[in-house]
């Protein structure tokens, strides 16, 4: 009789033993698919809203910005700012240009002040970048030329105010001296960084570039390069094309006389690339823990089941089956339990994935207020750690039912039958 043939009998002659060794393999793939999914949509949440909020995909300004960024230097800004965009929008590879104005400030209350973030925006090249109009959950857009405002969500409820009222914000110009400007909130954003709910308020620019004293400058150009390379990043493959088009683009500004402009692809910017990274490092060894921890309820069930079994090795082995041959026999016993175990959880794994990958998981105050990421994440399934989650989990169950196997059939046949 084959030793497939015997392996499927063993298995279905004890079910509740099969059925235990199945359930303990399907948990431990269950957690760690949804540990993966759940890694992998923070790290495309990250990168998401690094792109949509803090850097484009090449992200153009000053380049003495970087060193003296602790010091607030609103004077360093990008000059001739229509020019520059029409230079970048010449550069192969840029689809769209998105200026800034970025003014933090003081907005006084009667009994306290609120530091705040406010951000000159050309709406319709804003557009162009993220989906703008669906952060707005209440109001309108502030309109060019007048003093209006949209106030994030969380600073709206800091400063008690709402649509229809006004506050006054006063900040340094770029020529270091003072000014300050009141505005009219017309609408309220929900953005889903709460640190940028918390501080940020968006304003038409040219009403920005009038209060910071600014004529044709800009604080920064964002870049949104042509499709299906933000969608490459977000996959995972290699950032070279971002990296190519910075050096592209920042030839093309010194050539035109804009030298002191830089161009830096998002994945070069040390606030923001090496954080994706840490935290991919961050999350890959949680996730090698709960490699750990799964594998080794998985190793102890099939131990127990073998060790249980060690009369059954001792009467295979009076019958004359050899030493080789009851190893292979616990050999694919445990192969076809790790099969149907891995690809039951790795199967809820993926299903439970893709539905919290739709109603999101609100991980609330877990999430730090400083990062670059939203209260909800929304697990995303990836196809290669999905496969190695199955085939590790079908390697480790089928080794662990080998190990003890291999030191079973050792044992004499008088021993292993006397055994209780």
């Amino acid at each position: 009789m084959k030793l497939s043939t015997i392996a499927f009998r063993n298995i279905s002659r004890n079910r509740r033993r099969s059925l235990l060794s199945i359930t303990a393999i399907a948990v431990a793939a269950l957690s760690i698919t949804g540990l993966f999914s759940l890694v992998e949509g923070m790290r495309i949440e990250l990168a998401t809203n690094i792109q949509s909020y803090s850097t484009g995909e090449v992200r153009i300004r000053h380049s003495d910005v970087d060193r003296f960024e602790i010091l607030n230097p609103v004077h360093l800004t990008v000059e001739n700012a229509t020019e520059v965009m029409t230079i970048l929008d010449g550069v192969e590879g840029v689809a769209a240009t998105v200026p800034r104005v970025e003014f933090p400030g003081a907005i006084f209350l009667d009994d306290d002040t609120v530091r705040a973030v406010g951000v000159g925006i050309d709406l319709e090249r804003e557009r162009a970048l993220h989906d703008i109009d669906a952060r707005l959950v209440s109001g309108r857009f502030a309109e060019p030329g007048r003093n209006e405002a949209v106030v994030g969500t969380r600073l709206a409820r800091e400063l008690g105010l709402g649509i229809g009222e006004r506050f006054t914000i006063l900040t340094t110009t770029a020529l270091r001296g003072s000014n300050a400007m009141t505005f009219e909130i017309v609408g309220l954003i929900d953005l889903p960084v709460p640190a940028l709910a918390a501080t940020w308020f968006l304003v038409p620019i040219d009403r920005a570039q009038h209060l910071m004293r600014m004529s044709d400058q800009v604080s920064s150009v964002l870049t949104r390069l042509e499709a299906g390379s933000l969608a490459g990043t977000l996959a995972g493959s290699p950032t070279a094309g971002a990296t190519a088009v910075a050096t592209a683009a920042e030839a093309a500004l010194h050539a035109a006389g804009h030298e002191t402009l830089s161009a830096r692809a998002w994945n070069e910017i040390s606030d923001t690339y090496s954080l994706i990274e840490t935290f991919t490092i961050v999350y890959d060894i949680i996730a090698l823990f709960f490699f750990v921890l799964g594998s080794s309820v998985v190793i102890n069930t099939t131990m127990m089941v073998v060790y249980e079994r060690t009369r059954e090795i001792g009467t295979l082995s009076a019958m004359g089956m050899g030493g080789g041959r009851l190893i292979k026999l616990f050999f694919l016993e445990g192969l076809y339990l790790s099969v149907a175990g891995a690809a039951l959880g790795v199967a809820l794994g993926v299903v439970l994935s893709l539905v919290l990958g739709v109603t999101g998981i609100n991980m609330g105050d877990a999430i730090s207020i400083e990062m670059e990421i939203g209260t909800v994440i929304y697990p995303v399934v990836n196809l290669r750690s999905t496969v190695v989650v199955f085939l590790y989990s079908v390697a480790v169950a089928s080794i662990a039912a080998v190990l003890p196997a291999r030191k079973a059939a050792r044992i004499s046949p008088v021993e292993a039958l006397r055994a209780v």
